[in-house]
């Protein structure tokens, strides 16, 4: 993975990268095709790494959370596949 900021984003790392973290959201889109092609979004859960953790070349086991980032909710680990 590549990501770009520039410093007018706000988004420069100043200080230790351990202070910072990876957010992934996990999106699910549903198409309705009876409805004019509606698309309803939902998301399904997230987790987060250290951003150090991109140092390291190895994958990474993380914990999936319900709900948002925002408002989390916990995920039993073995309702998960």
């Amino acid at each position: 993975m590549l990501f770009r900021s520039i410093a007018e984003d706000g988004l420069d790392l100043k200080g230790s990268i351990d202070n910072y973290d990876f957010i992934f959201e996990l999106v699910v889109f549903m198409k309705s095709k009876d409805k004019e092609d509606k698309i309803t979004q939902y998301c399904c859960g997230w987790a987060d790494a250290p951003l150090s953790c991109a140092k390291k070349n190895f994958t990474h086991k993380v914990d999936l959370k319900g709900g948002s980032p925002l408002e989390s909710s916990d995920i039993d680990s073995k309702d998960v596949v």
